[in-house]
């Protein structure tokens, strides 16, 4: 039975309300989409979904759905915490402090991005396992075939070896094996976030606002100044980064004691560069946003 068909937010409607137009989950959201350059208006519970995106495919006490379920139950303690860091400006503390850090977790790896990624390693992986097993290893020689397929000739195995060479296939994993990979990640990088220190930074109405993206927490290293690093890479020297809302951002570094600041409109802009660089779709409050990489380019 094929898997039920259910829009599934890999970005929260109450974390994406807060960059509408009014900061509401019936506001209007602007989105770009950088690959096909077209945007268009949407609101929050109708962006940052994809079809069955966690349904599982062998049910989990008998709930294809209890990964959303869980998530959905989480998402109170989040949405508390983000409407504590972004109304005060200031960095929550004890439980609340907590809740935070682990949505920022999940942030980084609930994404069509972290997904597409997986995909991409097990397929170049698998592939290459392949070859090699059938290049050397007398398990996978024709006689080990044959014997399991009677019916397979010479020239069939050999067409098959020369298509393992080729890239017109893809291997790939179930739903429930994508969705148990980015539990286990969010996890192990909560407990890596949880040794950082954490600031609020936050603007003003003088300065442009903050955007977000299918893809918003940035890591930026901070040598002679910064240059990208891939997301979930951890090291020192480097920034982490999560716009909260069009006014607010979360910041952590591991090596330094960072403090909850002001933000000028350049640091908006490059805070910004970071949250879309490796986004497939931003989105912003309006139609138009300033950003600015860390090499100079700028929009």
């Amino acid at each position: 039975m094929g898997l039920p068909n259910r829009q599934q937010h890999y970005l929260p409607s109450f974390y994406l309300a807060g960059f509408t137009h009014n900061g509401l989950r019936d506001g209007k959201l602007h989105v770009f989409d950088r690959e096909q350059q077209i945007s268009w208006c949407s609101k929050p519970n109708k962006t940052a979904r994809q079809n069955n995106f966690y349904t599982l495919d062998d049910d989990v006490n008998g709930d294809s759905m209890f990964v959303e379920k869980t998530l959905s139950t989480l998402e109170t303690g989040w949405a508390l915490a983000l409407k504590l860091a972004t109304q005060n400006r200031v960095l929550p503390t004890g439980k609340q402090l907590e809740d935070l850090i682990v949505f920022a977790a999940f942030t980084a790896v609930r994404t069509k991005w972290f997904r597409e990624r997986c995909s991409k390693r097990i397929d170049g992986r698998e592939k290459e396992r392949l070859r090699h097993l059938l290049a050397g290893s007398p398990n996978l020689s024709y006689a080990s075939f044959k014997s399991a397929l009677p019916n397979l000739s010479e020239q069939d195995y050999e067409q098959f070896k020369a298509f393992a060479e080729t890239d017109d296939y893809e291997i790939s994993y179930d739903n429930t094996w994508h969705t148990q990979r980015m539990i286990a990640t969010a996890i192990w990088f909560f407990e890596i976030l949880a040794e950082r220190s954490w600031a609020i930074w936050f603007s003003d109405g003088s300065t442009p606002e903050l955007i977000c993206s299918d893809s918003p927490v940035a890591f930026t290293r901070l040598e002679d100044g910064p240059s990208p690093v891939t997301p979930i890479q951890l090291s020192e020297n480097t920034i982490f980064s999560l716009p909260l809302d069009k006014r607010t951002a979360l910041v952590s570094m591991i090596d330094r004691q960072i403090p909850s600041v002001r933000i000028n409109a350049r640091e908006v802009s490059l805070i910004n560069g970071e949250t879309m660089r490796y986004a497939n779709q931003v989105f912003s409050p309006s139609p138009d946003f300033n950003w600015q990489t860390p090499i100079g380019h700028a929009g």
